[in-house]
Order: C-alpha cells, then structure tokens, then sequence
C-alpha cells in the first residue's frame, strides 16, 4: 500500500459517506428523522463538527484495513473491518442519542439508525477494501 492509495481510500470513504448520508438523511428519511428528533434537532447543523468525524473515521477505516487486511476475500473483510470500525457510531447512534434525548419512539429511531450504519459501514469497508488492495 501506498501514501498515495491511503489517501485515495480516505477521500472515497469521504465521498461515499456525504453521498449516502444525504440520500439517506435529506431525501429518503428527512421527514421520519424531523419527526423522531422534533425539538431537539439544530435548525443549522454544524458542519465542520460532522466533517471533522468523517475525516477521522476514513482516517481509522483506512488505517485499520492496512493493518489487518489479508486482501484474500475482500467481500468478507470489507464489511467485517467496516462494520468493526463503524461499530462505536452505530451503537452511539442507535442507543446513546436516543437515551440521552427526548427521541420518540425509541424503537423506531434506533431500528433507523442500526440499518443505516449497518448499511453505510459494510459498503464503505468493501469501497476501502477494493481500493487499498
């Protein structure tokens, strides 16, 4: 693996996550998520703050495929390190927001939020996965 191919797996795990988030988030969940969250969602979210955890996050997918990828099935390894790595967001997401906020019903939101990081950290394994090997 190269600087260069390191570089290339962060800024794609970057692109894919802006481009699944908003899918997801703005078009085929906004209205459920502005319901679930009424009242404790930012009007504006802080954007810098989001992209700040993107970068970290392709950072730690990236580094962590460099270091236990065996580059032999990468339809297994990519979700399974994905999954690994994304596996603190997801629970955070699903069970820490919803505990720490008024987010009814619970149940729906956290089923929402365990799909979509499901989802989000398997594809992004796999897309790191094909270009780090």
């Amino acid at each position: 693996m190269t600087t260069l191919t390191f570089i290339i797996a962060v800024i794609a795990y970057i692109m894919f996550n802006f481009t699944f988030a908003m899918v997801w988030n703005m078009v085929l969940f906004k209205k459920l998520y502005a319901r679930l969250t009424a009242g404790i969602s930012r009007e504006n979210p802080i954007i810098p703050l989001g992209l700040l955890a993107i970068v970290i996050q392709g950072l730690a997918l990236a580094t962590l495929f460099s270091l236990f990828s065996s580059g032999t099935n990468l339809i297994v390894e990519g979700p399974m390190l994905g999954l690994l790595i994304g596996s603190y967001s997801i629970v955070y997401g699903a069970f820490v927001v919803p505990a720490k906020f008024k987010i009814k019903p619970v149940s729906q939101y956290a089923i929402l939020e365990l799909v979509y990081g499901f989802l989000h950290f398997s594809i992004a394994g796999i897309i790191v996965a094909y270009i780090m090997v």
